[in-house]
């Protein structure tokens, strides 16, 4: 029996499917070391090492010191075009024509959702606060894990802090 007490923080519109999320760090996990930068402790991908607590302060200059990125509609991707960091982002309730930068590489689902619920946003397809089950799709393999990762091993990123 759940405990009541405990209150799940997963947004399947914000928060990228846990089960996906486990591939990636599966294959990319012994020539990166990741981090997965959360609010929450509720979705903790195994592999990683969770960074949570940070101030917007902490976390741009995270994403200064970061050499590759894997992010999903937030703060983080805000900040990354920014900084004229080129990342990788993943749409799962927003769309990047309306909230997304031309300087990342912007991945949508690649299946199609069942039904589309209604957001009082004009600017979003789905309400962001949406229960789980409101989620619109059949699988939680949303993206496609090969496009995802040459995508993110495509990245480049010199910061300013390198040697000329």
């Amino acid at each position: 029996i759940p405990d009541p007490q405990v209150v799940s923080h997963y947004s399947w519109c914000r928060d990228m499917p846990k089960r996906f999320a486990k591939k990636i760090v599966s294959e990319l996990g012994d020539r990166y070391h990741i981090l997965q930068v959360c609010n929450h402790q509720s979705q903790i991908i195994e592999g990683a090492e969770v960074v949570e607590g940070l101030n917007e302060i902490e976390m741009m200059l995270l994403l200064k010191c970061s050499s590759k990125r894997l992010l999903i509609d937030s703060c983080l991707q805000h900040g990354a075009a920014a900084l004229n960091i080129e990342s990788t982002v993943l749409w799962i309730g927003n769309k990047p024509d309306v909230w997304g930068y031309a300087i990342h590489e912007n991945i949508e689902p690649s299946v199609e959702a069942k039904f589309k619920s209604p957001s009082n946003d004009l600017y979003s397809e789905f309400d962001i606060n949406s229960p789980k089950d409101q989620y619109p799709y059949d699988t939680d393999m949303l993206f496609d894990v090969k496009e995802v990762i040459k995508s993110i091993e495509t990245q480049y990123y010199a910061d300013d802090m390198s040697s000329n």
